[in-house]
């Protein structure tokens, strides 16, 4: 390795752009590496992992030159935002950046490394956010949401209505944006999907997105009333709340045709429905015999995965968010993640835990912790639902990646801290 002490300069320097921001407003960390030659392959950061804190990195990174003590350096410029949801001092430890460049223009690339100093700045909690769980610090934010079938206000019992909301906005990234509660009146269920998550950027300008989708189905008949829904975000720039809400709809629900003109439809139809009846039944057996193997290898097979360690924890977990038990959630989480490292590796599984995408999921467990292990903080107020929604984004991104995730013997280049404390 080469050392920062052969050159007149550090090889690496790290300022934040500013001492102090809003809680969840982006803070800029600069970050500039330099060498005596032009640089080779792609730079590695060892990025902290702080609680209710995110890195993102910001475009490409940009090389110039600078001129230091008489010599002449090429420099490497990177651009991260920092988004906290702590409040106070946040504290950013000195991490290692690991690169390859040359000490001359025609000489062989050679590893070279350093670390940033240690950097503060103060997170300040905009006034009237108390309550709020996760604060979104931008100028502006665009709420939409449509209706499928098209705002329909009267449907049959049964029926289903799509409700998909979507928001967008500069100056933060997607990972920020809270998931959503759904509510409905008793007699309606409610299905929600998996959101859509993006950081979007078009010619330099970056806007974070996310679109959830909510079913609602209406199961008796009778008039219903799906709620409005509210989002909330502070504008830094005006220093006040801003708020949009999307109105809800009353729904009309028609009960089916009434069982007597059921019964009479039936009675005139009565030969060809008989027949007809028949001929399925006979169908059905001839069908029933041919499937017979594979429906039992089925059934076996569904037996089997119910029955697994991770399934039966992922229905303790569900049963203990729905149920606001945090010490029974912390429990679940904890057999299920055991689980799934014996079954695909503790250093692959952390490393999905830790990825950028499951920010909200880490930040999810440090609340729950934090209800179970504050002497403060009282334990009947936590909501294990947006825990329950956490968690199910993160188990699907860790299925979707169980086919390249696998043991090794070989240590992790960059080993993972544990999820929580």
């Amino acid at each position: 390795m080469s050392s920062p002490s052969a050159f007149a300069v550090e090889v690496v320097s790290a300022t934040l752009e500013t001492n102090q921001a809003w809680t969840g407003q982006g803070v800029p960390l600069i970050i500039k590496l330099y060498s005596p030659g032009p640089f080779s392959g792609t730079a590695s950061f060892d990025l902290p992992a702080l609680p209710k804190t995110a890195f993102v990195k910001v475009g490409n990174s940009l090389v110039g030159s600078e001129e230091v003590a008489g010599e002449s350096y090429i420099t490497q410029r990177h651009e991260f935002m920092i988004y906290t949801q702590k409040t106070g001092e946040v504290v950013i430890p000195a991490f290692s950046i690991r690169f390859s460049g040359k000490k001359t223009f025609t000489s062989e690339p050679e590893p070279m490394e350093g670390a940033t100093q240690e950097l503060r700045f103060q997170s300040k909690r905009p006034p009237g956010t108390e309550s709020m769980g996760v604060v979104i610090s931008v100028s502006e934010m665009k709420v939409e949401q449509v209706w499928q079938p098209n705002m329909t206000t009267e449907v049959d019992a049964g029926d289903v209505i799509q409700r998909t909301i979507t928001r967008t906005a500069e100056e933060t990234t997607a990972m920020m944006f809270p998931a959503i509660a759904p509510s409905a009146p008793k007699g309606v269920r409610i299905y929600d999907q998996q959101p859509t998550v993006d950081d979007k950027t078009e010619r330099g300008e970056a806007t974070a997105y996310r679109s959830d989708t909510i079913k609602y189905q209406f199961q008796q008949a009778g008039t219903f009333t799906l709620p409005d829904m509210t989002f909330v975000w502070w504008d830094p720039k005006q220093e006040e709340l801003k708020r949009e809400t999307l109105r809800g709809s009353t729904v009309n629900v028609i009960a089916p045709e009434s069982a007597a003109e059921s019964t009479h439809d039936m009675l005139e139809d009565a030969p060809t429905a008989w027949g007809t009846v028949l001929s399925v039944v006979a169908a059905l057996g001839v069908v029933g015999l041919l499937l017979r193997a594979p429906t039992a290898r089925l059934i076996s097979h569904w037996r089997t995965v119910r029955n697994r360690p991770d399934s039966r924890a992922t229905r303790e977990l569900h049963a203990a968010c729905m149920s606001n038990d945090a010490a029974a959630a912390y429990a679940a989480f904890l057999t299920w993640l055991n689980a799934m490292r014996r079954t695909f590796g503790a250093d692959a599984v952390d490393l999905v835990l830790h990825d950028v995408d499951h920010s909200v999921f880490r930040e999810q467990l440090d609340i729950m912790s934090q209800h179970l292990f504050a002497s403060d903080v009282d334990l009947t107020s936590w909501d294990g639902s947006d825990l329950w929604a956490a968690f199910r984004s993160f188990s699907h991104g860790l299925t979707r990646r169980s086919t390249r995730i696998q043991s090794t013997n070989l240590p992790p280049l960059n080993p993972p801290d544990p999820p929580f404390h």
